[in-house]
């Protein structure tokens, strides 16, 4: 008995938890944290476990010429997930046989 799996539910299961973890990672990697009163929160992603000086370290922005060093790699991930989104909605139109619902 051999289960398959829809397009749509690979890359709902598989591929969009990965793409959100990657998110969740450069953001705490480029940002360490959001601003002052933001809505947002930006998990730590490693060091949870480290000593008290590490963790405030790796919570605090980067230095503005590191970040414009980051810069083009954020944009090159952005376009990444907008390409990434865009094929998601391509294959949730398409049904199981490939044809356009």
């Amino acid at each position: 008995n051999t289960f398959m799996m829809s397009a749509h539910d690979v890359f709902k299961s598989i591929v969009n938890p990965a793409l959100k973890r990657l998110v969740e990672h450069i953001s705490y990697c480029s940002l360490g944290c959001a601003n002052q009163g933001s809505k947002y929160k930006i998990s730590a992603t490693f060091g949870r476990g480290s000593a008290d000086r590490l963790r405030s370290i790796l919570k605090s922005p980067l230095p503005p010429t590191q970040t414009a060093k980051c810069a083009l790699d954020l944009a090159e991930l952005a376009e990444a997930i907008q390409s990434s989104n865009e094929s998601m909605l391509t294959i949730r139109s398409l049904g199981d046989d490939g044809e356009a619902t």
